[in-house]
């Protein structure tokens, strides 16, 4: 017969032949065929079945799906370490008007923000001890403005925070107390250690480079608090000696007869192996207001890849933004380039610090006063 049956077939046996039917059923079948071999035509039916195929379609679909897929694209690569970079400040802030300027520029950076940038670090400085009497509340204050940064925020102590105030011991608890382990406020990737004994050391490891946070105050050091520094450095130094592109320290103090053995052992630690002599070694800090890179230090030290950097005092110069360089599948750095001159370029392209604007103008450091 030439017309379809507009009954199901209720044999349980697979049909032998090995063609389908020229005429396909116009009545939808009320219930699943139980063959076991797969149509050789498609359905011409436009509406969805019940239940998965039990054989998976060899080709992809040709018509697009109106859902969204379950599972991310991952997009393709080329690099082994993308671009990455931090934002840096400090001495800041030391009077009411000052507090008003770092709330601004909080807000500036959460509305310029890129992905790439990890965190934010204050080198230290947030008051004048004299007016705030170095009370806790002055610590939370500061803790409440950096806590808007749109990444996790790592704090040093200044000598202002703790040895020029009234109750040195004191005032280095309420630092303490309110800053470490700041940066578990914001859901961080970065895998960062602190040091059991002395939790204001501070390190981690990303796409490279060595991040390391030591307590280095323009004072007299102590041995203690000196041999503490270099072993936490010395530390991860070693656990990461294999893949070393550079490392930064984050500190607080200056060049100066205090701080000078700090530098000297350092060096001494770190070059004791030959093969990281050429690996590049930032310290930045703070505590001289004036935006410096100082070139005497490494000429002192006969260490050519090391680089200090002074930031400006926080309230007369934008946030400083610092990237560091990607590395390409054949492992070349993709160097970065100066794009404008208040750029600067270390390391052969490694390392961009990016001033923005540089120092504030006079007339516009009247208007932040102004608003006092």
């Amino acid at each position: 017969s030439d017309r379809p049956s507009i009954q199901p077939t209720l044999s349980l046996a697979p049909s032998e032949s090995a063609r389908p039917s020229a005429k396909p059923s116009l009545d939808e079948s009320h219930k699943p065929t139980s063959s076991f071999r797969p149509s050789l035509s498609p359905s011409l039916s436009l509406a969805p079945t019940g239940a998965p195929s039990a054989q998976p379609s060899l080709a992809p679909s040709k018509v697009q799906s109106d859902q969204p897929s379950l599972l991310p694209s991952i997009p393709p690569t080329n690099v082994i370490y993308p671009k990455s970079g931090f934002y840096l400040t400090g001495d800041i802030p030391y009077a009411p008007w000052e507090e008003r300027v770092m709330s601004d520029q909080i807000g500036t950076l959460k509305a310029m923000h890129q992905g790439h940038y990890m965190f934010l670090t204050h080198v230290g400085d947030m008051q004048q001890p004299f007016r705030t009497d170095c009370a806790e509340s002055r610590y939370r204050t500061v803790r409440a403005y950096l806590g808007n940064s749109p990444v996790p925020a790592f704090v040093l102590a200044g000598d202002n925070d703790y040895v020029d105030c009234p109750n040195p011991n004191l005032a280095f608890r309420r630092y303490s107390d309110v800053f470490n382990f700041f940066e578990n406020d914001w859901n961080t990737t970065l895998s960062v250690s602190r040091d059991v004994d002395r939790p204001e050391l501070y390190a981690f490891f990303e796409y490279g480079i060595l991040y390391v946070g030591v307590h280095i105050i323009d004072t007299t050091i102590s041995n203690s608090l000196m041999n503490a520094n270099i072993d936490w450095f010395s530390q991860h130094v070693e656990l990461h000696k294999d893949n070393l592109r550079g490392v930064i320290i984050f500190g607080h103090g200056q060049r100066s007869p205090n701080t000078f053995p700090f530098f000297e052992r350092l060096k001494d630690s770190f070059v004791e192996d030959p093969r990281r002599y050429n690996i590049p070694l930032f310290y930045f800090h703070g505590d001289g207001h004036d935006w410096e890179i100082d070139t005497r230090l490494k000429n002192d030290l006969n260490w050519f890849n090391f680089n200090k950097i002074q930031v400006d005092q926080g309230a007369f110069a934008d946030i400083l933004q610092i990237e560091i360089a990607s590395v390409d599948m054949d492992g070349n750095t993709i160097a970065l380039e100066e794009e404008h001159p208040n750029q600067y370029i270390f390391a052969n392209g490694l390392l961009r610090i990016d001033r923005q604007r540089g120092r504030y103008s006079d007339e516009y450091l009247e208007q932040l006063k102004a608003r006092r």
